[in-house]
């Protein structure tokens, strides 16, 4: 199940901080596996709630590590991989040039092949 931490704020040194403070002050720690798919899915409600079609937007998508979607799925990682980057160029051509994607990881790099994917994909 995915909780958006923040919605609807404009891009600021007060959403960095709090950004920082979530990490920082560990607000929020992982639970369990993370699964990529149900934010994804999370995401577009919430970009599609906003029904101002001049309204620049943005996602940013934060990560500690690989998704684990394919373990709630059944289907090997390639596949996982595959329907979340296709999840990606979905909301990236639904959106077009309104949607900024931005995706960090925090951790080992090794971890992030599928985060580079996704927004190699939204480019």
């Amino acid at each position: 199940d995915a909780t958006p931490l923040i919605r609807e704020q404009p891009t600021t040194w007060v959403l960095y901080n709090e950004i920082i403070d979530f990490y920082t002050n560990k607000t929020i720690s992982p639970f369990q596996h993370g699964n990529y798919i149900p934010s994804l899915d999370m995401a577009e409600k919430l970009l599609t709630s906003n029904s101002n079609e001049s309204c620049a937007m943005g996602l940013s998508f934060i990560s500690d590590g690989r998704p684990s979607d394919h373990a709630l799925y059944r289907v090997d990682r390639y596949q996982c991989d595959e329907m979340i980057v296709d999840r990606v160029a979905m909301l990236a051509k639904r959106f077009g040039r309104r949607m900024q994607f931005d995706a960090v990881g925090i951790g080992s790099d090794e971890s992030f092949d599928t985060l580079q994917q996704m927004v190699d994909e939204a480019e």
